[in-house]
C-alpha cells in the first residue's frame, strides 16, 4: 500500500484502477499515462491504452514494484485449489499452517491471465516493427517513493529500483493506480471488537459459512464476505466462488441446504 507521503499528494489526475472506465476517455485526451500496478487489472488497463496510443497518441508507461510482469497459474490441477474441498480444507488448518500456506499460493492468487500477457507481447510486437522507439515503457522491480506536482499538468514520479538499489524520476501528466484493495472495518464494528475471537491483531475469526465467531454464542449474525483470506484461502478473492459464499450463507439462514454445495469435481485429495 502507498506510503502517507504519497497519498497526501494524490489529486484528480491520480485515477484507482476501478475508476478507470468512467475516466479513460480524460485519461486518453492527456498527453502521457502511467500505470503503477502488476496484476491483472494492471495489465487489461495498459493493453485498452496501448490499442487507443496510436489514435491519441499520448506517452504509455507501467511500472510495478514487484519482480516482473508474470503469469498467473492457469493449469486446470491448480486451479482446483478453488474448488470447495480445498476451501473447506484450508478452512480446517491451525492458524498458524494456514498464514505459512498463503505465501505458497501466490501463483494461483495473483499474476496475470496468459492470454492477456500473449495480446499485450503480440501488439507490442507488431507496434514495434520498423519503429526506433518501444510504443510503451515497461519496467518492473520499481517502487514508488514520491510524487511531486511541476506544473500545472504533469507529475513527477520518483521510483526506486529496489534491486540495484539506483533511483530514477519519470514524469506524466496522468497516473492510475492498480494497487489493489485495502479492506476496513465500518465504524459501526467497533462496538463488537470485544465481543469477537481475533486471529490475530486485525484478523477475526471466520467461520467456514462466513459468520464471525463471536466468543458467547448469540441469534443475530454477522457474516463477512472479504477480508477473509486468511480464513478460507484462495477462495475468499475469487470472484466464480462468490455463488458458493452466498449458497453457504443461505443455507445458515435457512437451516438446511437449501442449495447443495457442489462437490466431488477435483480428481486430486488434500488430505
Amino acid at each position: 500500500m502507498f506510503q502517507a507521503s504519497i497519498k497526501k499528494s494524490l489529486t484528480d489526475d491520480f485515477v484507482h484502477s476501478s475508476h478507470y472506465i468512467q475516466n479513460a476517455q480524460e485519461l486518453k485526451e492527456s498527453g502521457s499515462i502511467t500505470i503503477v500496478g502488476s496484476g491483472q487489472s494492471a495489465a487489461e488497463i495498459f493493453y485498452d491504452l496501448l490499442a487507443d496510443q496510436d489514435r491519441f497518441g499520448y506517452e504509455l508507461s507501467l511500472f510495478t514494484r514487484s519482480a516482473g510482469f508474470f503469469q498467473m497459474e492457469e493449469g486446470k490441477l491448480g486451479l482446483e485449489m478453488f474448488s470447495p474441498e480445498y476451501v473447506e480444507y484450508f478452512h480446517e488448518l491451525e492458524y498458524s499452517k494456514r498464514k505459512e500456506a498463503l505465501p505458497l499460493l501466490g501463483s494461483i492468487r495473483n499474476g496475470i491471465q496468459v492470454k492477456t500477457l500473449k495480446n499485450i507481447y503480440d501488439l507490442l510486437y507488431h507496434r514495434s516493427i520498423g519503429n526506433k522507439h518501444s510504443p510503451a515503457h515497461i519496467q518492473a522491480m520499481s517502487e514508488l517513493d514520491q510524487v511531486k506536482q511541476i506544473d500545472a499538468k504533469t507529475y513527477e514520479l520518483n521510483f526506486n529500483q529496489w534491486q540495484d538499489e539506483s533511483n530514477f524520476s519519470h514524469k506524466s501528466e496522468k497516473i492510475i493506480l492498480a494497487t489493489g484493495y485495502q479492506p476496513k472495518l465500518p465504524n459501526w464494528f467497533e462496538q463488537f471488537k470485544d465481543e469477537i475471537v481475533w486471529e490475530s491483531e486485525k484478523e477475526f475469526g471466520v467461520e467456514l459459512d462466513g459468520r464471525l465467531q463471536f466468543k458467547q454464542p448469540r441469534d443475530a449474525q454477522i457474516f463477512a464476505l472479504s477480508d477473509v483470506v486468511h480464513a478460507h484461502g484462495t477462495g475468499a478473492t475469487n470472484l466464480a466462488l462468490a455463488v458458493q459464499r452466498n449458497q453457504r450463507i443461505i443455507n445458515y439462514v435457512t437451516g438446511k441446504e437449501t442449495y447443495p454445495i457442489s462437490r466431488g469435481n477435483t480428481f486430486q485429495h488434500f488430505k
